[in-house]
C-alpha cells in the first residue's frame, strides 16, 4: 500500500493552508467494517453539521465500498462464482423477490458464504451482519492485533485501489475517520500509517465510539496512534471544527474531549429549529444491499427521561437536546425528494409518547407518507388511543426495553415503572395491532436466579404479543462511568443464551420463534435489523391500504 499512496508528488506535501479557515479541504471517511444495508449514520450528520460551521466537506463510506469491490473483483478469476454473486445482489435489491423468504435467505447466504471464505484466508472479521453491535464495540481491545493482521489482506488491497488510486490525497487538508467498532478503529490507524509513511500532507483525524471506549489507552500507545495527528474522545461535528479552527491557526492538539473546558465550545453544533443540509453518496442505489434504503435521523440528542442507571444517556453524562418537531418532517420530506428515502429510523434514546403525538399532528397535517420506527420506554401515555394513530401514520416498529420482570431490578435501574405498568402497555400494543421489539438485560447485578425465572415466565406469557426480543448481557463496559461501580458485577442471573435456550424449550415458542446470536424473532422475516424493518413498513403500507379501502 505504502508504494501505491507514495505516489504523491512530493510538493504536494507542503502544508499550506487556504486564506480562510472555511476553505479548509475536509474529507470524512466511514472505514470499513459496518453492514452494507444503509447509508451511514455518521457521515451525512457529521458533514451537515461541519456546513453549518461555514465547512464544505466531501464524504467516503469504505464500509459500502469494500464489500461492493470485494463482489465484483472475483469477475477476474471465476465468472460462474462472479455470476452467483451479482444473482444475489440482484435479488436484495429487487422489489418483489426480497420479499419472498425463500429467495431472500439464499441470496443473503450465497453472499455471506463467499465473504466468510475470504475472512477465513485473510483471518479478518469480515462479515456482513455481525451477531450484535454492542459485542462488537466492546470488545475494543481487539483492534490491536487487528492492525498486525491487516498486511497482505484484501483489506489492504481494497485500500491500495481506493485511497491510493480513488483519492485525490494531495487535496484534502484534512482527512477525518470515524470509527463505530473495533474494526473500524483498527482500519483507520492501518489507513493512517499508510499514509503517513507516504509523506501525504492531510491532517488525520480519529473519533466516534470506538475511539471513546479506547480512551486514554490509545492516545498513551504511540506505536499504534502515532500517525494520527488529532484523536477526539469525546464529541463530534463541534469537536471536529474546532480542531480545523485550530488547525488553521497552527495550534491544532492531538487530543480533544467535549468536557475540555479548553476548547471553548458553547454549543453541539445541532440546530433545534432547522433541518439539516444532508448530502448522500450520489451512487446511493449502488452501495446498499435492499430494495429501498432505510435512513437514521435524530429527533433530540440524549433523553428525555435520563435517569436509568446503565445508559449513556443518563442526564449525569448527556443533556436533552431536542428538535422542533417540524424541523425533523422538513428532513425526511427533503430526504425523500432529493433521494427517494421513505424509511426512516427515528434513532432518538427515547421518542417518548409526547414527541410522537406532535410528529404525527405534524405528518396529518402535511399528508405526508413515510414509514418509520422508533425507540421508546414504558409509558401509560402510550395508549391504544396514540399506538393506532402512530401506526396510521406509518409506525411500522416500536424498540422498547422491558429489561426485567421484576420490580426490584426495575427500581435498580431506575426505569421510572413497574412490572404491572409493562404488561398494561404490551396489551396495549397488541390491541393496536403495533410490532413490538424489547431488550431484555440478563445477569444485572445483584439479580438472583429466581428474579430471572421471573423474567422469563413474564416472556412466555407475552412473547407472542413480541415480533422480537433481543437479550443483552450486562457488562460494565456498556454501563456509564457514574454508575459502573454502584453495584458491582455480582449477579445469580442467567446470560442470554441460557434465556433463550430456556424459552425455546416451549414447543409453542420453537415453532413460531427463531434464534440468531441474542435475538429472538418471528420466523419468515430476517434478523438484519434494517431488512426487518422493510419488511414491517411493507405490511404497514398494506395495512394502510385495507383501512383506507374499508
Amino acid at each position: 500500500m505504502e508504494q501505491t499512496i507514495a505516489s504523491v508528488y512530493s510538493g504536494s506535501r507542503k502544508f499550506e493552508l487556504p486564506p480562510d479557515s472555511s476553505n479548509l479541504s475536509v474529507a470524512l471517511f466511514a472505514p470499513p467494517l459496518l453492514e452494507p444495508f444503509q447509508p451511514s449514520l455518521s457521515l451525512p450528520y457529521l458533514a451537515a453539521q461541519l456546513r453549518t460551521g461555514g465547512f464544505s466537506p466531501a464524504c467516503h463510506n469504505l464500509s459500502s465500498l469494500f464489500y461492493i469491490w470485494l463482489f465484483r473483483r472475483i469477475r477476474m478469476q471465476s465468472m460462474a462464482q462472479y455470476a452467483a454473486l451479482s444473482d444475489a445482489v440482484a435479488v436484495l435489491r429487487h422489489r418483489t423477490r426480497f420479499y419472498e423468504p425463500e429467495s431472500y435467505h439464499t441470496a443473503l447466504e450465497t453472499l455471506e458464504h463467499f465473504t466468510l471464505a475470504v475472512a477465513q484466508r485473510d483471518h479478518l472479521p469480515y462479515t456482513l451482519y455481525p451477531e450484535s453491535h454492542p459485542s462488537v464495540i466492546v470488545s475494543s481491545a481487539d483492534y490491536r492485533s487487528l492492525v498486525s493482521a491487516m498486511r497482505g489482506t484484501l483489506l489492504e488491497r481494497f485500500l491500495e485501489d481506493y485511497v491510493g488510486f480513488t483519492l485525490r490525497l494531495e487535496s484534502y487538508d484534512v482527512m477525518a475517520f470515524s470509527a463505530t467498532n473495533a474494526f473500524q478503529l483498527a482500519s483507520s490507524l492501518f489507513i493512517a500509517h499508510a499514509l503517513k509513511r507516504a509523506g501525504v500532507r492531510a491532517h488525520l483525524v480519529l473519533g466516534g465510539h470506538a475511539v471513546s471506549l479506547a480512551g486514554r489507552d490509545l492516545v498513551d500507545d504511540r506505536d499504534l496512534s502515532g500517525a494520527i495527528d488529532s484523536i477526539v474522545l469525546e464529541g463530534g461535528a463541534d469537536i471536529l471544527s474546532k480542531i480545523c479552527r485550530d488547525l488553521y491557526a497552527g495550534a491544532a492538539r492531538r487530543v480533544y474531549a467535549g468536557n475540555d473546558i479548553q476548547i471553548g465550545v458553547d454549543d453541539k453544533g445541532f440546530p433545534t429549529d432547522k433541518p439539516y443540509d444532508l448530502v448522500l453518496q450520489r451512487d446511493i442505489d449502488d452501495l446498499y444491499l435492499s430494495p429501498d434504503q432505510t435512513f437514521s435521523i435524530y429527533s433530540a440528542l440524549g433523553c428525555s427521561y435520563g435517569a436509568c442507571t446503565f445508559c449513556g444517556s443518563n442526564r449525569e453524562n448527556a443533556d436533552y437536546v431536542p428538535r422542533q418537531i417540524s424541523v425533523l418532517v422538513d428532513e425526511m420530506a427533503s430526504l425523500n425528494r432529493k433521494y427517494g428515502i421513505a424509511h426512516f429510523n427515528i434513532c432518538d434514546n427515547n421518542f417518548d409518547p409526547t414527541r410522537a403525538s406532535f410528529f404525527c399532528d405534524e405528518v396529518e397535517r402535511r399528508n405526508e407518507t413515510a414509514y418509520w420506527q422508533c425507540t421508546s420506554r414504558v409509558y401509560k401515555a402510550l395508549t391504544p388511543a396514540l399506538l393506532r394513530r402512530m401506526r396510521q401514520n406509518g409506525c411500522a416498529l416500536m424498540n422498547i426495553g422491558l429489561e426485567s420482570a421484576n420490580d426490584r431490578i426495575l427500581r435498580l435501574m431506575r426505569k421510572g415503572y413497574t412490572v404491572a405498568h409493562a404488561e398494561e402497555m404490551i396489551l396495549n400494543m397488541e390491541q393496536a395491532g403495533m410490532p413490538l421489539h424489547t431488550y431484555v438485560i440478563c445477569g444485572f447485578p445483584t439479580e438472583t436466579a429466581a428474579e430471572t425465572e421471573n423474567t422469563l415466565e413474564f416472556l412466555r406469557r407475552h412473547i407472542h404479543r413480541c415480533h422480537s426480543i433481543y437479550f443483552q448481557d450486562y457488562e460494565a463496559q456498556l454501563a456509564t462511568k457514574v454508575f459502573a461501580d454502584a453495584f458491582g458485577m455480582e449477579t445469580e442471573g442467567y446470560t442470554a443464551a441460557r434465556m433463550i435456550d430456556s424459552l425455546l424449550l416451549e414447543a409453542s415458542i420453537q415453532s413460531k420463534y427463531v434464534a440468531h446470536g441474542n435475538l429472538l424473532r418471528r420466523k419468515g422475516y430476517p434478523f438484519i435489523e434494517d431488512h426487518n424493518f422493510l419488511y414491517l413498513s411493507r405490511e404497514t403500507a398494506s395495512r394502510q391500504s385495507q383501512g383506507a379501502a374499508a
